[in-house]
């Protein structure tokens, strides 16, 4: 991942193979995840995003 770290967002299928849920400082869950593709393995940290309205989103933080 770090190849496309200056480019913006991208899209892979991956193979979840490890997964955890915290709550972070605010109290509010996240996802700890490792996944991995034919290329490798990286963990990811998935938090919940309030949008506007009453629906809300996750959004995928890679480490």
């Amino acid at each position: 991942m770090e190849d496309y770290s200056d480019r913006g967002l991208i899209s892979t299928i991956a193979l979840l193979t490890e997964g955890q849920t915290r709550r972070h400082q605010k109290g509010d869950r996240m996802a700890i995840l490792r996944i991995e593709d034919l290329s490798g393995s990286t963990e990811a940290v998935v938090f919940r995003v309030a949008t506007s309205g009453s629906a809300t989103t996750s959004r995928l933080m890679h480490g």
